[in-house]
């Protein structure tokens, strides 16, 4: 990062994510609109769709990262895999 932008970027990013923010707070209300799109796949249906995105989250916090973790104590204890693999985050 150049030196001479003088924290512009860190505005930017926090702008950035005060937006996405708000787009994910509002995101619940659009959801009946938004699997009425006709460029939806055609096998599944709208309101299979509306169900999947209502119950879905990616939102990894904390506490899904300690159950990952523990499901994949729980993988290695029944041999299915040979080791808890470390969690890696990437931007």
């Amino acid at each position: 990062m150049r030196q001479d932008l003088g924290g512009r970027p860190l505005a930017a990013l926090d702008r950035v994510r005060r937006f996405l923010r708000e787009v994910n707070r509002d995101l619940p209300n659009r959801l009946p609109e938004l699997v009425q799109a006709p460029e939806l796949p055609d096998w599944i249906s709208p309101s299979a769709l509306l169900d999947y995105f209502r119950v879905v989250n990616y939102d990894f916090d904390a506490a899904a990262a300690a159950s990952l973790v523990l499901f994949a104590h729980h993988c290695r204890e029944l041999g299915l895999i040979p080791a808890v693999p470390a969690l890696r985050y990437a931007l």
